[in-house]
């Protein structure tokens, strides 16, 4: 994939000591903890730990706060790995390329890669049949898509959302 180089500024890690972490820690377990519970978890009153919440949030720390739902439980019974080779000649193109894939709802994540192949996918279907639709009809579609490799996941063996912060 011909890409252009460009050298932008790095965000700083956020500084954290160990109440911001011992907070994330409580928030990873339980998302809908209140500043009651968090407070008591971690030995500071409830004013103090709602300011460093609220910090964490506005630093870009803390991103999101959402219910994960079992895809099975849903009808999503397929997850697969699909690797792309694509040729992106422009940041326009790499820009459609990448809002094009925002707008897929059955990939769950995409990341470029350093190596043989150029994006990797994790994909959701309701089955076989409609995975095979999303390669043929969707993904093979995309600007500048070159190659498609997928691979089906038999189970699940680890998917956690916890960061180890220690």
């Amino acid at each position: 994939m011909a890409r252009k180089i460009t050298s932008k500024p790095k965000p700083r890690p956020a500084e954290l000591d160990r109440l911001d972490l011992d907070i994330l820690e409580v928030l990873q377990a339980d998302a809908k903890a209140t500043i009651a519970e968090i407070s008591k978890r971690v030995g500071l009153s409830q004013t103090p730990c709602w300011k460093r919440l609220k910090h964490l949030h506005e630093a870009g720390v803390i991103t999101e706060q959402v219910s994960i739902i079992n895809p099975r439980a849903v009808g999503l019974d397929v997850t697969a790995f699909v690797t792309l080779s694509v040729k992106l000649n422009s940041d326009d193109e790499e820009a459609s390329f990448g809002d094009a894939i925002r707008n897929i709802e059955e990939v769950m994540e995409c990341y470029s890669l350093a190596g043989e192949k150029d994006f990797m996918l994790k994909v959701v279907a309701s089955s076989l049949q409609s995975f095979k639709h999303l390669l043929r009809n969707t993904l093979s579609q995309l600007p500048g898509v070159q190659s498609i490799e997928s691979t089906l996941a038999l189970t699940k063996v680890k998917c956690t959302t916890h960061l180890p912060l220690d």
